[in-house]
């Protein structure tokens, strides 16, 4: 299921992905190659984008999600973007050549278990181990879901004063960040992420799903 905040914007049956719970695994089961992989931390081998208005409202209940190392997240006004030698890291790795230091930050190794869960991001909850007739459907709810995030955040820049080059600035960042980028201090991104959060529930659902073309999101699903 797409997560609680997302679910008062996005109220509709055709966004939900497959249900699949990690504890009855088939791939842990079926394949020993998998087996130590997920006793030790199952498939959570990325980093998500964590936009600033979710950032925000993990923020507001408590997660810590400013602590991660730097040389893993950038913290930037578009929200929490994984940084270039994090992706490089990953570049051409197949799954199962993933290991212990590509584990999201949000994944707890020793509970086994995401500390995010909650509010986990549209990646995390179109994620999906296994290939299939219902793949189309589940990496075009993927695309969607981070058109959905990004957009949001734009909204979010304007209305606490960012330029449209600025925030164009940002969005670069979501591709390949630059290897000179200058993150945000954990004290100016608390405050930019927290003010995000508190103007998105000001804003009412039939003119937040205006603004960012919800009807182009059910279109095929």
């Amino acid at each position: 299921m797409i997560n609680t905040l997302y679910q008062q914007w996005l109220d509709s049956p055709r966004f939900d992905p497959p249900k699949v719970d990690c504890d009855s695994c088939s791939m842990s089961l079926s394949v020993p190659k998998y087996r130590e992989r997920w006793r030790n931390f199952k498939c959570c081998t990325f980093q998500p984008y964590i936009n600033c208005v979710l950032a925000g409202a993990m923020l507001e209940q408590g997660m810590q999600v400013l602590d991660l190392p730097p040389e893993r997240v950038h913290l930037c006004a578009i929200g929490l973007v994984p940084t270039r030698q994090y992706r490089k890291s990953l570049q051409g790795l197949l799954r199962d050549e993933q290991g212990a230091p590509h584990v999201c930050g949000f994944y707890d190794l020793e509970q086994r278990h995401c500390k995010v869960w909650q509010l986990r991001p549209g990646e995390c909850s179109s994620y999906y181990c296994q290939t299939g007739d219902r793949e189309p459907a589940r990496l075009k709810l993927s695309e969607q879901l981070f058109d959905f995030e990004a957009g949001l955040a734009q909204m979010a820049l304007v209305h606490l004063g960012f330029s449209a080059e600025a925030i164009h600035a940002q969005l670069d960042l979501l591709n390949t960040p630059p290897p000179n980028v200058v993150p945000l201090s954990r004290t100016e991104a608390a405050l930019l992420y927290r003010k995000a959060w508190t103007w998105s529930q000001n804003v009412p659902q039939v003119e937040m799903r205006s603004w960012l073309n919800f009807d182009k999101f059910g279109r095929g699903l």
